[in-house]
């Protein structure tokens, strides 16, 4: 275990506890942009996923087809990605790298809107992806430069509202648009000719995107200390080193992060379907109830949950947010468990909307701790390899065990619910573990702790 000396000497060279921040006012002014910034990503990165059915008939492919545009299409090249973005930013512009990420990914998307073949969708699909692979390491390593300890959980909650509101807005606003464009009769673009509703509604939300960008520039890019800058020249080796060095903290608090993105994915992925199996709703019902349920229940969720992952940091330190992220968590491990084993419809949606109000604290928390327990000048770099390695294993373990083990044990109407209960069940209880490891591991390294509780008693 790293010694209370080392651990407390890095977290002073990263700046932990210093004074100087900006004021509350440009604090929150940055928060604000990134999550606008990141909301639209998250709506040009889910949209497609409505538009499936058109963009089959259109271009002549297959559910397997789609399935690989929709996913590994962007997937690997946003995971492959992650880590040479976090690495550039620990060395240049954060606000230079997220407004030249926007500009892809908007270019792209409407690269996709202008497809006329697999091929072409399968490459505008992976340019999406890497464009958006600077908005999380840049994000992240701002907000923990340029927040305040006793505002940082809150910053990261308020970031994180981005995933399901542009994933709820993709499906509301994506919707309305193919609604209005397939009734307002054939649409022309100059050099693209005739497009379908279905291009026409990628092309307008790609635009979007390209003067929103701008809107970064209009944040201050936090300033980095002289020896931060010197401590990322070693690049991925500093940033290697420091986690092998704190593996007790780093290694369950990857873990948490791991089988919590598991569950979500596996309900993301198989919950249309197990709904539709139980109660033989249509896919517009499905659509309609879960779209509003994004949008309303998460943000509320998740701004609860920075208030007290900020109030419990300022009177018990590093392990207060994991305190909360503990109670949080068992009771994602209930709603995630009883709802697919409800008999009403009505039981389910009580029991999901619990679900959704509690299960996005997992991201404020890991971010919050990463950021306790990390030097500034490698908040990139770590993070990224955090998002590299759940990117890499969680969407093909998540939703396929569920698979697995539906098509293995179980049988008939209720196979899948049963096999939801189960495997989230079994996620549920390794994050509980993984959490458990961790506070021990805090509780262990006090210097950690007393760190940022100094600079955050009375400041609330």
């Amino acid at each position: 275990m790293t010694t209370a000396t080392s651990v407390s000497g890095a977290d002073s060279c990263s700046g932990l506890g210093a004074h100087g921040y900006d004021s509350a006012r440009r604090q929150w002014w940055l928060v604000i942009v990134l999550l606008v910034v990141s909301t639209l990503g998250a709506i040009d990165r889910q949209v497609i996923a409505l538009l499936v059915n058109p963009i089959r008939e259109h271009l002549q492919v297959t559910d397997t087809q789609m399935s690989v545009i929709i996913g590994a299409a962007f997937g690997v090249s946003n995971t492959l990605f992650t880590l040479p973005a976090g690495y550039l930013a620990d060395r240049v512009s954060r606000r230079g790298l997220i407004l030249a990420g926007a500009l892809v990914w908007s270019l792209m998307t409407m690269a996709c809107g202008t497809a006329v073949s697999f091929a072409q969708l399968f490459l505008a699909r992976a340019g999406v992806g890497f464009g958006e692979s600077v908005i999380q390491p840049c994000a992240l390593s701002m907000l923990r430069g340029a927040l305040s300890p006793q505002r940082r959980a809150r910053g990261f909650s308020v970031l994180y509202m981005s995933l399901t509101g542009g994933s709820s807005l993709a499906l509301i606003v994506g919707g309305l648009l193919v609604s209005v464009l397939a009734s307002s009769g054939p649409h022309y673009l100059p050099v693209v000719g005739p497009v379908r509703p279905w291009q026409l509604t990628l092309i307008l939300i790609g635009l979007v995107g390209i003067p929103a960008g701008l809107l970064v520039l209009t944040a201050r890019e936090p300033a980095r200390s002289a020896d931060g800058v010197r401590s990322s020249a070693g690049g991925y080796f500093v940033a290697w080193s420091l986690i092998r060095s704190r593996w007790k903290l780093y290694v369950p608090l990857l873990l948490f992060q791991l089988a919590m993105l598991m569950l979500s994915l596996s309900y993301a992925a198989w919950l249309p379907a197990m709904v539709q199996r139980l109660w033989h709703l249509s896919f517009a019902q499905i659509g309609v109830t879960l779209g509003l349920m994004m949008l309303l229940l998460p943000p509320i969720g998740l701004y609860i949950a920075g208030q007290w992952m900020d109030s419990a940091a300022a009177r018990r330190g590093v392990s207060g947010p994991v305190m909360v992220g503990l109670f949080a968590t068992a009771l994602v491990a209930l709603a995630a468990t009883a709802a697919p084993l409800a008999f009403g419809l009505s039981a389910f949606w009580v029991l999901f909307g619990a679900l959704m109000l509690v299960s996005g604290t997992v991201f404020p928390l890991a971010a919050t701790v990463t950021a306790s327990i990390t030097p500034a000048a490698s908040m990139g770099k770590v993070t990224a390899v955090q998002f590299f390695v759940t990117g890499l294993f969680a969407p093909v373990i998540g939703p396929t065990v569920v698979a697995l083990v539906s098509d293995t044990f179980f049988s008939g109407p209720r196979a899948l619910a049963l096999s939801m209960a189960v495997v989230c069940g079994v996620y549920s209880f390794v994050s509980l573990a993984a959490l458990v490891v961790l506070l021990r591991a805090i509780k262990a390294a006090p210097p950690i702790v007393e760190s940022d509780a100094s600079s955050m008693r009375g400041a609330l």
